[in-house]
């Protein structure tokens, strides 16, 4: 059975649950002045999105699969009063394009190829505004609900899929559109806050957001053309969000006795944000994130130049101190590679398709520069040692580009699984923002240098359909790669020894 979703019939589901709930109600049995505040959040959602296949000629080919829509915002909440606030959220997100396609005798399908084998993630930037609700249902429980609408910004872009059967056929050719940046979206968030013994929160909400128009649309070949449609995908998600509330009680039960006599108020908070950020020397920090991952494409050639196309990846790494300002780190993460190449002469655009989904193993030192004074750390820089991994097999594949109406770049090509490990070398430098005691959000850029080919694809192209004269190339990637990161890091204090 396919899998349906029905949005807009969930958010009137969760909208008759929410306002039932709130007429229910009953008056606030516990005042909590710390909640009233403004505050920080993080959250990490992750939704359930579905592109649309409509065959017009033929039978049916491809049919839709789940993709699951990741998605990390921060959120800043402005409390008008004990009940209502404004919630201020911007993110980072990947919109999935998953298919399947049925083996037959003579094509290929999807059949046994793992779920990032069947599609693509294309990231995108989200900024909204909401109305937010909360209210106590009882000293250790809190209903919250949030509801808005904002914009999410995707590359304008265009991507090609296709592969090839033993008789020169494609089992499938697609081609899917962003046609427009910006793309307005209303969301709703009905869930549960858990007051944590730090005074912080921890919430588990039903997420849904729709979009005003699609995000994508294309067309679609399947089993060598005798079957053909069209694609959409509205964007449209359903699914579970975990959101942690950075309510600050510590600094208000700290500083409110002094709130009448401002010298002795700033003297206070000052000193409450010093203890606050000391970093014992044997702290444990552990993150888990996601980001940008754009890896070095190399090609020498005078018409094919190098480039790169970011693709995504998501990691886990733990710091672990040995002196004071001193760490050492060991981590793990899974990279989209893409094979790029930029046009020079004609246009200087560039094309890419996927290369490949590796893995990485990180082992690495770092230091912390702080301010001693303030305790205040401005900056982490890290470098060490990685190793990567992956287990493509290759595929082969052929193309034609377009210029006035006039094909002026014909190309065939192979790919080469040419390593499973290659080695790198990184250098990074990271900021911390700290959100609470032991909480922090972290931004970094890593740089990794590559020494061993782990992909390549070798062919010739061809720039005179009159006169064809074939000229050999070779894209080559060996690790090397820029990525930016955003990340949410946890800071364990080691116990201390009882006297």
């Amino acid at each position: 059975m396919v899998f349906s979703l029905h949005p807009l019939r969930f958010v009137l589901l969760l909208l008759t649950v929410n306002w039932f709930v709130l007429l229910q109600a009953q008056e606030e049995r516990n005042k909590y002045s710390f909640y009233v505040r403004d505050h920080f959040s993080a959250q990490l959602s992750s939704g359930f999105n579905q592109t649309r296949f409509k065959t017009t000629t033929g039978g049916k080919s491809v049919y839709p699969g789940v993709g699951y829509v990741p998605e990390m915002k921060i959120c800043y909440t402005f409390n008008a009063e004990k009940h209502f606030g404004l919630s201020l959220r911007s993110g980072l997100g990947f919109q999935p394009f998953i298919f399947n396609l049925d083996q037959t005798t003579n094509f290929y399908g999807t059949n046994g190829m793992s779920y990032l084998d069947r599609g693509s993630y294309t990231p995108f930037v989200q900024l909204s505004l909401g109305i937010n609700f909360h209210h106590f249902l009882s000293p250790k429980w809190v209903l919250n609900t949030t509801a808005g609408g904002g914009i999410s910004r995707f590359p304008k872009s265009n991507g090609t899929y296709a592969m090839q059967s033993d008789s020169g056929q494609l089992s499938y050719l697609m081609h899917i559109h962003f046609t427009a940046k910006v793309k307005p979206f209303i969301f709703l968030d009905f869930g549960i806050n858990r007051i944590l013994k730090n005074k912080d929160m921890l919430g588990l909400s039903i997420s849904s957001q729709l979009y005003t128009s699609p995000v994508f649309t294309g067309d679609f070949a399947g089993y060598g053309s005798t079957s053909m449609g069209t694609i959409l995908n509205r964007g449209n998600n359903i699914g579970l969000s975990l959101t942690y509330i950075f309510t600050r009680a510590r600094r208000y039960e700290a500083t409110r006795d002094f709130e009448k006599d401002p010298e002795a108020f700033i003297a206070a908070e000052k000193q409450f944000n010093k203890e606050k950020r000391f970093v014992d020397p044997k702290s444990i920090f552990v993150e888990a994130g996601t980001g940008l991952f754009a890896a070095l494409n190399f090609v020498h050639d005078d018409l094919l130049k190098t480039s790169s196309l970011p693709g995504w990846t998501v990691y886990g790494i733990s710091e672990i101190g040995i002196k004071k300002g001193y760490f050492l780190e060991v981590g793990m993460e899974a990279d989209y590679y893409w094979s790029t190449i930029k046009h020079g002469r004609y246009f200087g655009g560039t094309s890419g398709s996927n290369a490949f989904i590796g893995g990485k193993l990180s082992l690495g030192a770092g230091k912390r520069f702080i301010l001693k004074q303030y305790n205040y750390t401005l900056f982490n820089l890290h470098a060490g040692v990685g190793l990567g991994f992956q287990r493509y097999h290759g595929l082969s594949g052929s193309g034609t580009g377009l210029y006035g109406g006039t094909p002026f770049f014909e190309y065939t090509e192979i790919e080469y699984n040419r390593s499973w490990f290659f080695p790198t070398l990184y250098l990074a430098l990271e900021k911390d923002f700290q959100l609470s005691k032991n909480f922090y959000i972290s931004l970094s850029y890593r740089y990794d240098q590559g020494f061993v080919t782990a992909f390549e694809q070798v062919g010739q192209y061809n720039t005179d359909p009159v006169n064809p004269s074939y000229t050999d190339f070779s894209i080559k990637i060996n690790g090397s790669a820029q990525t930016f990161n955003a990340g949410l890091k946890y800071k364990f204090v080691p116990g201390k020894k009882k006297n």
